[in-house]
């Protein structure tokens, strides 16, 4: 993940981190909730804000690697039309 850039928001707990893949900016949050395990979301410039809707993560890292692992798949759909035009 180069190019990454993260920070910790005041007082929230979370962990936000900003990346790019093809071109596209995504910003990853990730939270830890009362019981130890992470939730994540993400936002692609211009396509709108996901939230996990499966399992918890165990680990921050985890988190972050499947909320990147969806945003570039979103991504890789919403570009794949774009080579067909």
């Amino acid at each position: 993940m180069t190019g990454a850039s993260c920070y910790d928001p005041p007082n929230s707990g979370a962990l936000a981190m900003e990346l790019k893949y093809k071109g596209r900016e995504i910003s990853i949050q990730a939270k830890k909730d009362s019981g130890g395990q992470w939730d994540w979301s993400y936002g692609i410039r211009g396509h709108g804000h996901r939230h996990n809707t499966g399992a918890l993560a165990p680990t921050e890292s985890v988190a972050i690697d499947n909320a990147y692992a969806c945003a570039k798949r979103e991504i890789d759909q919403a570009t794949s039309g774009d080579a067909n035009d």
